[in-house]
């Protein structure tokens, strides 16, 4: 009884520390996953495969370090150290992070936020709007568009099998996976926002 009390307390002390850490340090921006977020940036496609190279899903995504580049806050891209960021979903879960998981010169494989929907594109692609043999440069960035969504990235994750429940708890309107991670327990989906943090003294 007495052992469990203890536990108890020192689970309270660490949870008001990170708290009162929390607290101390500042805010600097929030990235909001709402529908108009696939309108805003350049998704590729991605296919995900377990270590023993089974396709377990093809879904649309983008490196998250990218979308902070296009989400832009007070971030100093040299003092990277001093950031983190917590990820949180609809559903109250939340999941915290450093910038050396998100960023392709640290880890081997980065961060992705992914959707959950596959861009399938026809046989032919016809592109609206764009007349004559020479393009501008709006048509152009319609084109490059259409071949943003071609580039397909095969990210081969750290497990062998993944239950069919986790994937669906996970793989679930946004989500964030961390493709170097030996378990999902980082893993999150049904994002709501992500709030990046800069530490402060």
């Amino acid at each position: 009884m007495i052992k469990s009390t203890s536990n108890i307390i020192i689970l309270i002390v660490l949870l008001i520390t990170h708290i009162s850490l929390i607290a101390q340090d500042k805010k600097i921006c929030e990235i909001l996953f709402v529908n108009d977020l696939i309108g805003d940036n350049d998704f590729v496609s991605l296919q995900f495969y377990t270590a023993n190279k089974k396709l377990i899903k093809e879904c649309q995504g983008i490196q998250f370090n990218k979308l902070i580049e296009k989400n832009i806050c007070d971030f100093d891209q040299k003092n990277t150290s001093n950031y983190y960021f917590i990820a949180y979903s609809r559903n109250g879960e939340k999941v915290t992070f450093s910038y050396s998981d998100i960023s392709p010169k640290i880890s081997k494989i980065p961060a992705f936020i992914a959707f959950r929907q596959k861009v399938v594109l026809p046989d032919t692609v016809r592109i609206s709007g764009i007349t004559g043999t020479k393009i501008n440069e709006d048509e152009l960035k319609k084109v490059n568009k259409v071949f943003t969504y071609m580039q397909v990235y095969k990210i081969y994750l750290q497990m062998k099998t993944i239950p069919q429940d986790t994937l669906n708890k996970i793989i679930n309107n946004y989500f964030i996976i961390f493709p170097q991670d030996q378990t999902t327990d980082r893993w999150i989906g049904n994002l709501e926002k992500i709030e990046i943090y800069k530490i402060q003294g």
